[in-house]
């Protein structure tokens, strides 16, 4: 992933990253989803050990010598079988504390794969009124921890065989497919704080097709003056006149 952008309505947060090169990351309970990182690890019965359990009363059951022996043998396999589910759901239901913790510690800053989306410009730029930031990856501190999110049809089930990448990735970066326009890509740093990226990652702004021309000569005039973006390039978007598409062209400045 070389490129990602960046949706940002005209406001106070969009001057205050291109003026401090700074990139706020919310914590997921502000998300307008309500399944995204919010999903659980579910109890599910080990259906394989259950089998070998039952195989291993089947043997006891043929070859007891007596009725006792056998509800000896039959006792301390069931207990054994009661032990290993009891863990299980134990472990389950740590990880979803495990899990609340790790919500309440994580903030996600969400970029795009694509920065002609229609459905994103209204979304996330107020109605294509705003900008859509393009970056380079090649801040290796900043895009440390960053992953394309992986969008499903069915509901997603886990259990306590989730390792620790495994829960992560599950976790967050797990969402419906009624979000796959999105073509998400997310980095994950602390819960609600500010984290800085070198400005050389950010090569081109792009203008909604509504934004108004004030807006793009405030923003045009404020990165040339702060002398620390070097060759940015910067664009408009306009309507297809002839699909539903948005074109960009350049803006010479």
């Amino acid at each position: 992933m070389d490129t990602l952008y960046k949706y940002f309505p005209v406001n106070e947060f969009l001057f205050s990253t291109l003026i401090n090169s700074e990139i706020w990351f919310s914590n997921p309970n502000n998300f307008n989803d309500p399944f995204d990182c919010n999903l659980k690890c579910q109890y599910l019965k080990d259906y394989d050990f259950e089998e070998r359990t039952n195989n291993m009363l089947r043997n006891e059951f043929n070859s007891a010598i007596s009725n006792e022996s056998y509800i000896r043998e039959h006792k301390i396999i069931t207990s054994v079988a009661e032990a290993h589910e009891q863990k299980r759901k134990t472990k389950s239901e740590q990880i979803n504390v495990d899990f609340e913790s790790k919500v309440i510690e994580t903030g996600i800053s969400c970029f795009s794969k694509n920065n002609s989306s229609i459905l994103m410009w209204s979304h996330y730029s107020n109605n294509h009124r705003g900008v859509c930031l393009k970056f380079n990856t090649s801040d290796r501190v900043f895009f440390d921890n960053c992953h394309q999110v992986k969008y499903v049809q069915e509901f997603p089930g886990a259990d306590a065989n989730l390792d620790v990448e495994g829960s992560h990735n599950f976790l967050f970066f797990t969402k419906s497919e009624e979000w796959v326009y999105e073509e998400e890509v997310r980095v994950i740093k602390n819960s609600n704080s500010l984290s800085g990226f070198e400005p050389d990652c950010l090569e081109a702004i792009y203008f909604g097709a509504k934004c108004k021309e004030k807006d793009i000569k405030t923003i045009m005039n404020l990165v040339e003056g702060l002398k620390k973006y070097d060759n940015i390039s910067y664009y408009r978007f306009k309507l297809s006149e002839d699909s539903f598409r948005l074109e960009s062209e350049i803006i010479n400045n």
